[in-house]
C-alpha cells in the first residue's frame, strides 16, 4: 500500500469512527485478533504436520532436516509472542524527592481513575510520556512509568504543566489505556517476528510475509485513526482537570518553545564552539532561563505561534494539529492573532517553572548533572569542530588574499561560499553564490543557497532556485522540500503544501528503490563501460599494484533504473594461481576485505572475485571498452 492509498484509508476511517465509534473500535479489536488467529493457525499447522510426520514411524536423516524447518517456525513464533519491551530510561525520582511532584501525580490518577503509577522518572527531553511495560510480554501486567523532561517543565507554568500531567495519565484512564496497551503489543508481536524470520532467514517465512503484506497496512490504518483518537480523548482529560485555557496555552507554549530551542537557542549555544574550544559549562542552566523569558519575548516568537498553527494534520503523526486540537477544545478562529486574544498567557514570561514548584532542590541537582552529562557527551565533537573552524578561517583568509590579486576559478569560488555558509550564513554567501550562477546557472550548489537566502526573507523568486537545485542534484531534495514547506506553510498555501510533501514522499520512495537495487550483485546484472578519467584510472591501478595476488583487474559500471545519474561500479578480480598453491574460498573474503579497506573508490563499488559464480562474467568484461584497468592494457 502506498502513501497516497494509506491517507486515502486513514481520512475514511476517521469519518467512519467519528460517525460510528462502536463499530470502529470492534473493527479493530477483531483485526487485532485476526492477527493472533492467524498466528496460532499457523502454528497448530506445522504442529500437526510434525505429529503426523513422527506418528508414521519413518524417521530418518532427511525426515529430520525436513522437519527442522516447521520446528524453527514454532520457535520463532513462541519468541515473538513473548513481546519484550525493555523499561525506559531516565532519573527515578523518589516521592521524597519531589513531593509535591508526586502528589499532583496521585490527585491527577484519582481524578482520571487510572491505574497505579510505579515510576517516575526524568529525562532531558523537551517532552512528556506515559509508558506502560508489560512484564508479562503479550500477557500484560502492566508497570505504568510517567516520563516528564526537565526542560518542558521550565517551559511551563503550574496550571500549565498540570494539564500535560493529566493529559498524559489520560492515556491510561478507563478502558482507554487497556485497549490501547493490547492493540499495540498485537503490533509488536508482528514487528518481532518478521524481524527476527528475516534477520535469521527463516525458510517457509513466506507463510508470515504474504499474510503481513495484506494485514499490516490495514492494520496500521485502523490502529493510527485509534491513536489519534486518544490524543483527543487525552485533551478532553486535560481540559476536565486543568481548566480549558491551561490545556490549551499549554499546548500553544510547547509549540512555540520547541521552535525556539530548535531554531535559536541550540544553535547559538553550538555557535560558541566557532570561538571557544571547549563546550560551556551551564548549557541546560540556560536553556531553563530562556524558556522562562527569552522564548516568549523572542522576534521570532509571534511567526513561531503562527506557523504552528498553519502546520496541517499528517498521516505521518498520530498527534493531530495545533489548530485542530485548540478547535477541538472549542477555540474559534485559525488565526494567530484571535486566539492570543483568547489565550493571552502564552507570551508571557514565567516567574516560577512547574520544575521550581514540583521538583525544588532535586531540580537544582538534575540540571547539575544534566550539564555534565551534557558537556561529556559533546567534548570530543566540540574540540572537532573548534579544530575544524580554526583551519577553515584560515583557508577563508588565504582565498580572500587571492582573490584581491586574481580571480578565482569555479572550484575555489564555490570552497569559499561553503566556508562563508559556515562560518556565517547562507544570507552572508549570497553575493558569492550569484557570481557564481553567472558562469554556471545550473549549478545545484549555489542554486540552493541563493533560494535559501531569498525565502528567509519572503521572496518567492528563491522557489525557482531551489527548484533548479532540487533537479539537478539529488541530494538537496530533502532540505529543499522542507524549506518550500515551512515557506508554502507560513503563506497559507494549502495545495503547495500537499503538492511538496507528495515530492517528499515520492524522493523517499525513489531512494529507497535505489538502495534496494544496489544491494547485490548478481552475474546475471547488466554492465556499462566505467566513466572514470585517466587520473580517477591510475589512481586505483596504483592501488591494486600493491596486492600481489591480483593479476587482472577489471572496472565496470552496474546498469541502474533508480538514481542513474550516480553510479554504482563494480570491481572485479583475477588472483593469480599456481599449480602447488591451493587457494581456499575464505582466501579470496579474506582479499576482497583488503581490497575494500586499501583502495580509494570514485564512489559505491562492488569487489568480487571471478571464481565460482561469477567466473562467467570473465568474457563479458573483455568485450567492455576500457573495463580492463590492471594491467595496463
Amino acid at each position: 500500500m502506498n502513501r497516497e492509498r494509506f491517507d486515502s484509508l486513514v481520512a475514511y476511517l476517521e469519518d467512519y469512527a467519528a460517525k460510528h465509534p462502536t463499530r470502529y473500535l470492534l473493527r479493530v479489536g477483531l483485526l487485532a485478533v485476526l492477527g493472533y488467529a492467524y498466528l496460532l493457525i499457523i502454528v497448530a499447522a506445522l504442529l500437526l504436520v510434525i505429529f503426523a510426520v513422527v506418528m508414521t514411524g519413518r524417521i530418518n536423516f532427511l525426515v529430520i532436516k525436513l522437519l527442522w524447518i516447521p520446528l524453527l517456525l514454532v520457535a520463532a513464533v513462541g519468541r515473538a509472542l513473548w513481546v519484550k519491551f525493555p523499561a525506559p530510561e531516565g532519573h527515578e525520582l523518589k516521592s521524597d524527592e519531589a513531593p509535591r511532584l508526586f502528589e499532583l501525580a496521585g490527585e491527577v490518577r484519582q481524578r482520571l481513575a487510572a491505574p497505579t503509577l510505579h515510576t517516575v522518572l526524568v529525562t532531558d527531553d523537551f517532552n512528556a510520556a506515559v509508558v506502560q511495560r508489560p512484564r508479562l510480554g503479550v500477557f500484560g501486567w502492566q508497570q505504568n512509568y510517567l516520563i516528564v523532561g526537565l526542560p518542558l517543565m521550565h517551559a511551563l507554568s503550574r496550571a500549565q504543566f498540570r494539564s500535560v500531567v493529566a493529559h498524559e495519565f489520560g492515556h491510561l484512564s478507563g478502558n482507554h489505556g487497556r485497549f490501547g496497551g493490547w492493540v499495540y503489543r498485537v503490533r509488536q508481536t508482528w514487528d518481532q517476528l518478521l524481524t527476527r524470520l528475516q534477520a535469521e532467514g527463516r525458510r517457509g517465512s513466506f507463510v508470515f510475509e504474504r499474510f503481513l503484506n495484506w494485514y499490516a497496512p490495514f492494520f496500521n490504518a485502523y490502529t493510527f485513526v485509534l491513536a489519534r483518537r486518544q490524543e483527543y480523548e487525552a485533551d478532553a482529560c486535560a481540559v476536565e482537570v486543568a481548566g480549558r485555557n491551561a490545556a490549551a496555552e499549554a499546548l500553544a507554549s510547547i509549540a512555540v518553545k520547541a521552535k525556539f530551542l530548535d531554531e535559536s537557542y541550540w544553535q547559538s549555544v553550538f555557535k560558541r564552539a566557532d570561538v571557544n574550544p571547549a563546550p560551556p559549562n551551564e548549557a541546560f542552566a540556560g536553556m531553563f532561563a530562556a524558556l522562562k523569558h527569552d522564548a516568549v519575548t523572542d522576534a521570532n516568537a509571534q511567526t513561531w505561534f503562527k506557523r504552528s498553527l498553519l502546520e496541517q494534520t499528517s498521516s505521518v503523526d498520530t498527534h493531530p494539529s495545533l489548530a485542530a486540537r485548540l478547535a477541538a477544545m472549542g477555540y474559534e478562529g485559525s488565526e494567530a492573532a484571535e486566539l492570543q486574544h483568547q489565550l493571552p498567557h502564552i507570551f508571557s514570561p514565567i516567574g516560577e517553572s512547574a520544575a521550581d514548584y514540583y521538583l525544588g532542590e532535586a531540580g537544582a541537582n538534575l540540571t547539575t548533572e544534566m550539564n555534565r552529562t551534557w558537556r561529556e557527551q559533546v567534548q570530543t565533537a566540540w574540540r572537532e569542530r573548534h579544530k575544524y573552524v580554526c583551519e577553515a578561517r584560515e583557508q577563508l583568509d588565504a582565498l580572500e588574499a587571492k582573490r584581491r590579486t586574481v580571480e578565482l576559478d569555479d572550484a575555489e569560488l564555490w570552497t569559499q561560499i561553503r566556508l562563508i555558509v559556515e562560518m556565517e550564513n547562507a544570507a552572508a554567501a549570497e553575493p558569492a553564490a550569484r557570481e557564481l550562477l553567472v558562469r554556471e546557472a545550473q549549478h545545484a550548489g549555489a542554486n540552493f543557497l541563493v533560494g535559501q537566502a531569498m525565502l528567509a526573507r519572503d521572496d518567492e523568486a528563491g522557489i525557482a532556485h531551489l527548484e533548479r537545485a532540487m533537479n539537478n542534484d539529488y541530494q538537496t531534495v530533502f532540505a529543499g522540500c522542507e524549506l518550500l514547506h515551512d515557506f508554502y506553510t507560513g503563506r497559507g498555501q494549502t495545495e503547495d503544501v500537499e503538492r511538496i510533501q507528495r515530492r517528499g514522499r515520492e524522493h523517499y520512495e525513489r531512494l529507497e528503490a535505489a538502495r534496494s537495487e544496489r544491494q547485490t550483485f548478481e552475474p546475471s546484472d547488466a554492465l556499462e563501460p566505467h566513466d572514470l578519467n585517466d587520473a580517477q584510472v591510475e589512481n586505483l591501478r596504483d592501488g591494486i599494484r600493491d596486492f600481489a595476488d591480483v593479476c587482472t583487474a577489471y572496472l565496470a559500471r552496474k546498469t541502474v533504473a533508480q538514481l542513474p545519474e550516480v553510479p554504482c561500479y563494480v570491481l572485479a578480480v583475477i588472483t593469480e594461481k599456481r599449480w602447488y598453491n591451493f587457494r581456499a574460498q575464505n582466501a579470496n573474503n579474506e582479499l576482497i576485505q583488503s581490497l575494500v579497506n586499501g583502495l580509494e573508490f570514485p564512489g559505491e563499488t562492488f569487489v568480487i572475485v571471478l571464481e565460482d559464480k561469477y567466473k562467467p562474467l570473465r568474457r563479458s568484461l573483455k568485450q567492455i571498452a576500457g573495463a580492463q584497468i590492471f594491467p595496463r592494457e
